[in-house]
């Protein structure tokens, strides 16, 4: 497990799948067959709320946007309609 992905206490396959999928993109993206992935600390980010979304419940497709969007925003609280009546409130800590 490599120590980003250790940090976050998501395994490195895991991370691997997502960036193949297209939810987190890799600083050496296209580096061939047994290159390790290398993440910037703000797709790292991002794909620990991937996972604590993903976690309860939340289809990783749209737990992938949201936590983007949320990131990306940069705000420490994000907001967002789901469906009638279903809305999503994330407190992002930005220490």
């Amino acid at each position: 497990m490599s120590s980003a992905a250790a940090s976050l206490g998501i395994s490195y396959r895991r991370l691997d799948y997502w960036s193949r999928i297209g939810l987190l993109r890799a600083t050496n993206e296209g580096g061939g067959s047994g290159t390790r992935r290398k993440w910037p600390e703000h797709e790292l980010r991002i794909a620990a709320l991937i996972a604590r979304l993903a976690d309860v419940g939340i289809d990783l497709n749209v737990a992938a946007h949201h936590a983007r969007a949320a990131i990306d925003e940069g705000a420490r609280t994000y907001y967002a309609h789901l469906a009638e009546g279903v809305y999503l409130s994330i407190v992002i800590d930005l220490d």
